[in-house]
């Protein structure tokens, strides 16, 4: 007969040994999702604008501006009698 305390180490050794491997198979999973993560910001940096010395108020102001001309614009043409403007131009 084998004895039982063998058997209840080798038990053990065989759960800690799984254990581990199950340890090491979470920790390359993280580690593949934060690559991901990584990655996928890197790629949206690439897609944002060069331009990025333009702050939030001059964005805004260049926004404005650009309304006002259309505004103007288009009021030039309703009162030359040009009336099929519309304001979804």
């Amino acid at each position: 007969m084998s004895d039982p305390n063998k058997d209840l180490e080798s038990m053990k050794r065989e759960a800690a040994r799984h254990a581990k491997e199950e340890a090491r198979k979470r920790l390359a999973a993280k580690h593949e999702a934060e690559m991901s993560k990584l990655e996928e910001h890197r790629e949206e940096e690439k897609a944002l604008p060069k331009d990025k010395g333009i702050n939030v108020e001059e964005a805004k102001a260049k926004a404005a501006a650009a309304a006002k001309a259309k505004a103007a614009a288009l009021a030039k043409q309703k009162r030359e009698g040009n009336e099929e403007v519309t304001d979804e131009e």
